[in-house]
């Protein structure tokens, strides 16, 4: 029904503090949600990363690990469960972290990370509804709201601008 904010992906440093080339990296962290969906088309198709490595279809924004079909550089993705990204840092020389986790772990896309994603991003939160519910008033009342110019002033001043808003209205 409506797109909200954006939480940003950050691509961090980890062991090797150093190496600020994917070209030399050796252990790249990528995340995976709930359902077992590996969050890679947001990060490999990042121009640094996108020169180490071909997918198969690099318009698509699901490919997984699966879908590298080269792989010169001989970069080793693993995968993790997100929250547990932050904590693995030590342990790879980079890794890509949504905001959600990031922030609680001290870090900020914005002024810590190699590379992040853009705001145009089609990894945008949404609301959405049933049929049912989309006619009920009160759901209007509520995307006003959270789309309004104060919510967006709010997102970006608790957040430092690592949550973007997305769509904004005028009351």
């Amino acid at each position: 029904m409506s797109k909200l904010f954006l939480n940003i992906y950050g691509t961090f440093h980890g062991r090797n503090h150093s190496n600020t080339s994917v070209q030399c990296v050796t252990k790249y962290e990528v995340n995976y949600d709930s359902n077992g969906n590996y969050n890679i088309g947001s990060i490999v198709s990042k121009e640094e990363l996108n020169s180490a490595t071909k997918l198969s279809d690099p318009t698509d924004v699901t490919v997984t690990v699966l879908d590298v079909t080269e792989n010169p550089k001989n970069l080793k993705f693993q995968e993790l469960e997100a929250a547990q990204l932050p904590r693995a840092l030590p342990d790879v020389d980079f890794a890509v972290i949504n905001t959600n986790y990031a922030i609680p772990a001290g870090l900020n896309p914005l002024k810590d990370a190699l590379f992040i994603e853009d705001a145009d991003s089609p990894y945008v939160n949404i609301l959405v509804a049933n049929s049912k519910s989309a006619k009920n008033p009160d759901l209007k009342v509520l995307i006003d709201e959270l789309s309004s110019e104060e919510t967006a002033k709010f997102i970006t001043e608790k957040y430092n601008g690592a949550v973007v808003p997305v769509a904004t209205k005028a009351k």
